[in-house]
């Protein structure tokens, strides 16, 4: 993915402007303080968008991301907090019954395409997690997603560096499961100066059964499991660790 590497930035300042950050931090913030959660760990941490809400909001905060790039760009526009490189689905060695809570935001489920990677995944987190400590993530619904899915979408992006044109495509892949091939082309304009790429990425959806019982078998307790909002694809789950 080029907008999680060489294109990092920009996926930080279209994000900026794509995404209610202070709104999702109050969803999280508001679970993780009714069950009395203040050391966290987020997956996919990325560029620190979400990470600076924490650090601000008082949480004893680790982000995690394999990607470098995005890493850099966390540390330097939120210089309190910690953030290491790893892969989500092995990050165990150091941290075992370290965390009351992580947290796998902004769809970052999407990139465990296969059930291995999955139970891989949630095994760590177990692992990671103090006893009855809490997962909280985002997913795709297979049959909202799959009910509404276009072939092509357009839309314009005004951020704070430059404005963005994004032109993306949806082709279903069902030789493994419910997944599309996204793609997209980045039209970037700053000033006078113009440039674009294009990117891709297989993206994964869960049935809500199929995913109930995965973290069924890797021993959660599913506390809940909402839709985002009204006409959304994503639900928020809440698990916590089974005794």
């Amino acid at each position: 993915m080029k907008l999680y590497s060489e294109f990092a930035r920009v996926y930080h300042d279209l994000y900026a402007s794509l995404t209610d950050y202070a709104a999702e931090f109050q969803f999280y913030s508001q679970v993780l303080a009714e069950n009395g959660c203040h050391k966290i760990l987020e997956l996919g941490c990325g560029t620190g968008l979400l990470a600076e809400h924490f650090v601000d909001g008082g949480f004893d905060y680790l982000g995690v991301d394999l990607s470098e790039e995005m890493l850099a760009i966390a540390q330097e526009m939120v210089p309190t907090g910690q953030f290491v490189r790893g892969d989500m689905r092995y990050f165990v060695e150091d941290y075992v019954d370290t965390f009351d809570a992580v947290l796998v935001p902004g769809n970052t489920f999407s990139h465990l395409t296969t059930n291995a990677d999955v139970f891989s995944c949630l095994s760590s987190i177990r692992s990671i997690l103090k006893p009855a400590g809490l997962l909280l993530f985002d997913a795709l619904d297979s049959r909202v997603e799959f009910t509404n899915l276009v072939g092509d979408y357009e839309y314009d992006v005004e951020g704070q560096i430059a404005n963005y044109h994004v032109a993306s495509k949806y082709h279903p892949r069902f030789e493994q499961g419910w997944m599309y091939q996204w793609t997209a082309q980045y039209i970037i304009v700053e000033g006078n100066q113009k440039q674009s790429f294009e990117d891709e990425m297989l993206i994964r959806t869960f049935f809500q059964d199929e995913l109930h019982l995965m973290l069924e078998m890797k021993e959660f307790e599913v506390l809940s499991q909402d839709f985002r909002e009204l006409d959304s694809p994503f639900i928020n789950w809440v698990a916590r660790k089974a005794a």
